[in-house]
């Protein structure tokens, strides 16, 4: 008997009994099947079908680990970047540089996805690529807890550290990949959107663990060995090299089993179409016209989210005035209650998907709360930011507010604090001495909502070292006017429209993914997807290299207005393109027997 493939429901026309094409076992199973009104066409036993449950739950496994591992070091990359480099006098635009060690991880993703999927096809496993891919993650993120060893500047070593793991994301191409090879037709989508649900559990926890490795401080253990630490950024690091090893343990042969139900189906499939003298769609090309706009809607709605993976934390620091702690521990815990909302949203892609097609999830449930989300974050009016305490004054300004809030004048180590009478005009005012600019009580509220402890927003650091980060400019909370000129006249972003517009992404991110990774292969058919998926992953990894470098000179030169003004911009542009193409985005079933496939 053949090796047979497992997973989900029973095709339509099959029953799940293995089948091996031998003519005599034809003629016995036709004979049986006039006997027993029993289906002549089967396609696995149901210990084959727990067997490929089995190896489906390995990947499954496998993308939240990597995910897990990725997001953990997630939101503590630019302050950790700031604390390696941050009192280089030449390192004068951090989040620009930021945007390139972002798009490092994807460029290396850009060029690895492809050539995993042709490896992946060339030797018929996805267990060698895997374990390629798997190494690299472990060893890039090793390299990434150890840069503090390397003499300075260490900002370029980052970015290599970050290419390498980026080769690592190679593993969700090869992913995908199997879950598409491993299901049949009728369970693909829900395959596909388990594969994205577990990244997005991944990415949920990830986080959440970054903000609780906090306690242990940006300035952590010191290991003797240049400025190396263990401290809550490189923790997060040594952390995800240990779910890289466990990643490559649960591929080992004893444990992992491959199976390509889909190849069977197909041959299935064209079997059945001859016997009944029907037109065998079997080896149909796919619509490339059809395939091209998933690739392309598939990177803008990547490129949508680079948000939060590039300037989520420099935002918070810039128009909340946090510091970087408390920026990566808030910043960390939105991204798992966003997780949470994705989560939900993944389980429930399939089965509305089945009930409304792919299509039409896409759209109604990814584009409109997407486009949704641009809205919320553009900052329409209101006060400009705070500004960052570095004035070249060497002077603190802490408040003094005997209203709502209690006293608080709590000076920093090292940090010169002036109480100067001057600074501050009654229980209802406070008046910042930078560029003359002033600030009510309630502006404030309005700001930052009630929420926050009001004194936290006017600990502007100015003078002493400048704590983790090394430079009074890096890590002072507040916008830098210098830096960023249109700090001084933007209306600030408030905290409420950055929870509601996460909110909005988390919901449409993921009904928009896991349908245009369906569709995609649905739209290729039963062929071998390593490559195709390798070019869906690298379409990803294309925006996510431009999306941290554009984003990141918008938002430095332009400020939020033009950020999100351009991200929204795009999504309504490919709204209209999908609407346009509608048609063309529909699958057709591998046999014609005068139906296709609801999508």
């Amino acid at each position: 008997m053949g090796k047979s493939y497992t997973l989900g429901e029973t095709p339509p026309h099959f029953e799940n009994k293995s089948y091996d094409g031998d003519s005599s076992d034809d003629e016995k199973s036709s004979t049986k099947h006039e006997e027993t009104d029993e289906p002549q066409y089967v396609l696995e036993t149901p210990e084959d079908k727990r067997k490929r449950r089995i190896s489906l739950l390995v990947v499954y496994i496998t993308a939240f680990s990597f995910s897990l591992g990725f997001s953990i070091v997630l939101t503590g990359v630019f302050p950790y970047l700031l604390q390696l480099d941050g009192s280089d006098p030449t390192f004068t635009e951090p989040k620009v540089f930021f945007g390139w060690v972002v798009a490092s991880f994807p460029l290396g993703q850009l060029i690895a996805s492809p050539l995993a999927g042709y490896v992946g096809k060339r030797f018929g496993t996805i267990r060698i690529p895997l374990f390629a891919t798997l190494f690299l993650f472990t060893a890039g993120m090793v390299f990434y807890a150890m840069l503090g060893a390397i003499p300075p500047p260490r900002r370029y070593w980052m970015l290599g550290s970050r290419f390498v793991t980026g080769m690592a994301a190679a593993t969700v191409a090869l992913s995908l990949s199997y879950a598409s090879q491993a299901t049949t037709e009728a369970e693909r989508t829900t395959g596909i959107s388990i594969v994205n649900f577990s990244q997005t559990i991944g990415f949920m926890i990830g986080p959440v663990i970054q903000s609780a490795l906090t306690g242990i401080g940006c300035e952590g253990i010191s290991m003797g060995i240049g400025d190396l630490s263990f401290n809550m950024y490189t923790a997060a690091a040594w952390i995800a090299a240990c779910l890289g090893v466990l990643n490559m343990i649960v591929l080992l042969p004893g444990i992992f089993t491959e199976y390509n139900i889909a190849e069977k189906e197909r041959a299935m499939m064209s079997k059945k179409a001859k016997d009944e003298n029907r037109a065998d769609l079997s080896g149909m090309k796919p619509d490339y016209v059809a395939v091209g706009v998933c690739l392309v809607t598939f990177a803008i709605i990547i490129f949508n989210f680079i948000f939060t993976e590039t300037l989520a934390t420099p935002m918070a620091i810039d128009n909340f005035a946090w510091t970087e702690e408390e920026a990566v521990a808030k910043v960390g815990i939105m991204l798992f209650v966003g997780g949470i909302i994705s989560s939900v949203c993944f389980l429930f892609a399939g089965p509305i998907a089945r009930k409304i097609g792919e299509r039409n999830v896409m759209i109604v449930c990814g584009f409109i709360p997407l486009i949704a989300a641009g809205f919320a974050y553009f900052p329409y009016s209101g006060p400009p930011p705070v500004e960052r305490g570095n004035n070249g004054s060497n002077v603190t300004e802490a408040p003094i507010l005997t209203t709502a809030y209690s006293v608080l004048t709590t000076p920093w180590e090292n940090d010169t604090v002036s109480m100067a009478s001057s600074h501050f005009v009654s229980d209802d005012t406070i008046s910042e001495v930078h560029h003359d600019r002033a600030y009510d009580v309630p502006t404030m509220l309005m700001l930052y909502g009630e929420s926050q402890s009001m004194p936290e927003f006017f600990h502007l650091k100015a003078g002493g070292s400048g704590g983790c980060g090394g430079s009074n400019e890096t890590v002072s909370p507040g916008c830098p006017y210098d830096e960023q000129p249109w700090c001084e006249f933007t209306p600030a972003v408030k905290v409420e429209q950055f929870y509601i517009g996460y909110m909005f992404t988390s919901i449409g991110y993921p009904f928009g993914i896991a349908m245009v990774n369906s569709l995609y292969a649905k739209l290729l058919g039963p062929i071998s997807q390593h490559v195709w998926m390798g070019f869906l992953s690298a379409s990803g990894a294309f925006s996510r290299v431009l999306g941290p470098i554009l984003v990141s000179y918008l938002y430095t030169y332009g400020g939020s207005q033009w950020t999100f003004g351009v991200l929204t911009g795009l999504m309504v542009i490919n709204l209209a393109i999908l609407l346009i193409l509608y048609k063309k985005l529909q699958p057709k079933s591998y046999i014609d027997d005068g139906k296709n496939v609801k999508a």
